[in-house]
């Protein structure tokens, strides 16, 4: 899937799932998923050689394998293809968190009280990367701690995730 920026985009950015620290995690579990409830429904259901010392009954196993088998295709498919896509136009601020968000999410530059950059601690603000919500607000965040932090109007907070966080900012103040 290729992302193309808008035309009248004065920031864009892309990043991407990539830190070493949810690698680790991530593609370990995600591959170990597969292999063993792969090769569990191939020795049980095909060869008829039931798996450990107290198998699941086949039908459970079709469904338990099925589902962690789609668990961990899921896991690896969203480390190597998640993005967040943050555009700031004339119109506002555009976020695309890809798989999840299927269109770009609209952020009125009017309906902000404040911006600024903040560095921030991912897991202890925010409960880690994605989309979350933490005891500061919500968030879109990616990789790494710097972010262009929202303070609307109506009081809600919000937090783009950005490595280039002051380019950012400074795309939001010119339109401001």
């Amino acid at each position: 899937m290729s992302v193309r920026r808008s035309a009248n985009a004065i920031f864009f950015e892309i990043q991407q799932l990539r830190q070493q620290r949810i690698m680790i995690l991530v593609v370990p579990v995600g591959l170990f998923l597969i292999a063993f409830f792969a090769y569990s429904m191939v020795q049980q259901l095909i060869f008829k050689k039931p798996v450990g010392e107290d198998p699941m009954s086949n039908a459970w196993l079709m469904v338990a394998g099925t589902f962690y088998v789609l668990l961990g295709v899921f896991l690896l498919w969203l480390y190597f293809r998640g993005k967040l896509i943050t555009e700031v136009r004339p119109e506002g601020i555009f976020i695309r968190f890809v798989p999840f968000h299927r269109t770009f999410k609209h952020i009125s530059l009017t309906d902000i009280e404040k911006h600024e950059v903040l560095t921030y601690r991912p897991l202890r603000d925010f409960g880690g990367f994605g989309i979350r919500a933490g005891t500061k607000g919500r968030a879109y965040n990616v990789a790494g701690n710097r972010g262009v932090y929202l303070t609307f109007k109506d009081g809600k907070k919000l937090l783009i995730g950005s490595q280039k966080a002051e380019s950012m900012a400074e795309a939001i103040a010119s339109l401001r």
